[in-house]
């Protein structure tokens, strides 16, 4: 899960924030979330799956935590053989970012749109498209990317992302970006998803703290997950990184539960998953799920279903690799 990549494939780079319709989970394009809309009702037997599901935003494989991780020269572990959307919502920001500062840009009194097109090849298949443009009064920027069958380190994205931000002019640094994903499907091997939303952030800043508001399908089981104002705070340490998270999560079965970090979330460079760290999901009744994470290859989790603040289940390790 690279946080930032260097060849060619990675020249731009951006951020999002979708608006998503207020009741209903529905979005405003081809993804709606039709599941569960009131609290989840946690209880031993669905305890886990609601936890991980969360922490993971409905795909196995990919940390929730980290997974719109903004590009830093650290990186995590890349997982090539399954499905991951942390490593490849990664390289988006980094693609949109390179590409907004690398567009041709200067201060202009008389009012004028820069433009910047190009067509680049995947290193395993397929193409990726863009054209960026850059107001160089007030340096605005938009731009468009077009995916077919555009494959990266095994992973295949198709569909559509556009991206709204602005540039300083002077210094050449990025405002708030923020990237859309329009139905863009990322497959491998057997595994594939299909995200419709948008994701925000200041990619220059420490703590990076990134929005979220998403609908993430499961291709194989037809499911949709609802990432709904999901907040991650990214402070880069020396070591790896330390993330807090908040924001409502759905889940189609079970409805939804509230995210909080009560103790952070400790990501080492060159690991997948936390070494240590607890996240809570609060559903119906005030019922409660904590996972925690007891080192870089396992989690257990606890459940409080009554809500009176007594965890009366707890599990024993599991594997992070499992979800």
């Amino acid at each position: 899960m690279n946080r930032i990549k260097t060849n060619k494939a990675l020249i731009l780079s951006t951020a999002c924030a979708l608006l998503l319709a207020a009741c209903g989970g529905g979005s405003d394009s081809g993804l709606p979330y039709t599941g569960t809309t009131t609290p989840a009702a946690i209880s031993p037997n669905n305890g886990n799956e609601i936890a991980t599901r969360a922490y993971t935003n409905g795909e196995g494989g990919a940390s929730l935590g980290n997974i719109f991780a903004s590009a830093t020269p650290q990186t995590t572990q890349y997982q090539g053989d399954r499905l991951n959307i942390t490593a490849v919502t990664q390289r988006l920001f980094g693609i949109a970012n390179s590409a907004t500062l690398t567009a041709p840009h200067s201060p202009s009194l008389n009012r004028a749109v820069t433009t910047q097109n190009e067509n680049i090849a995947g290193n395993c298949g397929g193409s990726m498209q863009f054209s960026i443009r850059i107001d160089d009064v007030n340096g605005n920027v938009d731009g468009s990317f077009i995916f077919s069958g555009y494959c990266e380190d095994g992973d295949t994205l198709n569909g559509q992302m556009n991206i709204t931000s602005s540039i300083n002019l002077q210094t050449s640094t990025a405002g708030l970006m923020t990237m859309r994903f329009s139905n863009l499907t990322i497959s491998s091997n057997s595994e594939s998803a299909t995200l419709n939303g948008t994701v925000a952030t200041y990619p220059d800043s420490d703590p990076m703290v990134i929005t979220t508001n998403m609908q993430i399908k499961d291709n194989n089981s037809g499911k949709v997950y609802w990432a709904d104002n999901h907040v991650t705070s990214i402070n880069s340490v020396v070591s790896g990184e330390e993330l807090f998270i908040s924001g409502r999560f759905y889940h189609p079965d079970y409805g939804y539960v509230d995210l909080t970090t009560p103790t952070r979330l400790y990501i080492a460079y060159g690991d997948e998953w936390p070494s240590s760290g607890v996240m809570i999901a609060t559903g119906a009744n005030n019922s409660k799920v904590k996972l925690t994470a007891v080192s870089n290859t396992t989690y257990h989790y606890e459940v409080d279903a009554n809500g009176d603040g007594v965890y009366e289940v707890q599990q024993l390790e599991l594997l992070w690799d499992d979800l």
